[in-house]
């Protein structure tokens, strides 16, 4: 499991987190209220790239920069 987190952002509604597996092309879909999300069942010994963009009425997305971790 891991928590991800950031400083809230005015105006937006929600937030867009994308997670997979690092070299995997394919990104993982979690959209949440809050500033932060608690993922649970990745694997563990995996590193895994994260990345985040606010949701508000402008369609267009920003997205962080991509942050690699691995799970313990």
């Amino acid at each position: 499991m891991v928590k991800l987190s950031l400083k809230a952002i005015y105006g937006v509604q929600s937030y867009q987190y994308k997670y997979r597996v690092a070299g995997v092309a394919d990104w993982i879909i979690a959209v949440h209220t809050k500033s932060h999300l608690l993922l649970p069942g990745l694997t563990s010994g995996t590193q895994y790239k994260f990345r985040v963009a606010g949701i508000s009425t402008d369609t267009h997305r920003v997205y962080s920069d991509s942050v690699k971790s691995y799970i313990l």
